[in-house]
């Protein structure tokens, strides 16, 4: 079943292909008329997919806890979840503090930056 779901992806796919290129070649003025509403189509899709993907993980992490069983459980993995998430956190700050330190991006940029006191005509506002 699930080659048969590959080989429609497939054909969709060189369709999608050709129509491009005929388009471009053979409609050259509807070419904005039709990218908007092929757009359409594809913010909708989209937003249909955020639609289901919100409750679905919902439902996912509400059935997992429930069939957890004891709290006891339920504590040993919330402290391993903050435990990864704090160590990948971590690894990921030293990786882009070396990566800064080791590569200095910036330190040869060849224009000269504004004074501070200089104007940029955007609207700014104290923190609140």
């Amino acid at each position: 079943m699930s080659n048969r779901f590959t080989q429609y992806i497939l054909i969709a796919m060189a369709l999608g292909i050709i129509m491009g290129a005929l388009i471009f070649n053979y409609l050259p003025d509807m070419r904005a008329v039709l990218a908007a509403d092929i757009n359409l189509i594809a913010m909708l899709f989209l937003r249909l997919i955020k639609m289901i993907i919100a409750p679905l993980v919902f439902a996912t992490l509400v059935g997992g806890i429930a069939h957890m069983g004891s709290g006891a459980r339920l504590g040993r993995i919330f402290a391993k979840t903050m435990g990864w998430f704090v160590s990948a956190s971590f690894v990921s700050l030293l990786l882009g503090l070396l990566m800064v330190n080791l590569l200095q991006p910036g330190s040869n940029f060849p224009g000269t930056l504004p004074d501070k006191a200089q104007s940029t005509g955007l609207p700014v506002s104290a923190f609140s």
